[in-house]
């Protein structure tokens, strides 16, 4: 399966809700780095940069509490 056919099978939306982010942490398991990414950059259709800081600090607090 090559990387263009595996990240849409495993991608998921970010809702809101707080189990967002428990199937990537199930993903992430052990690794000591991990790479995000967005699906548009600077568009209406990305998040703020406020919500994309908020994001990656909630994702390291929830793997590390």
């Amino acid at each position: 399966m090559t990387d263009a056919e595996f990240v849409p099978e495993i991608a998921q939306p970010l809702s809101g809700h707080a189990d967002d982010y428990d199937r990537l942490l199930q993903l992430i398991g052990d690794a000591r780095v991990v790479l995000l990414g967005e699906a548009t950059h600077s568009t209406d259709e990305s998040a703020p940069a406020s919500g994309k800081k908020g994001n990656c600090q909630r994702l390291i607090r929830l793997k590390y509490e």
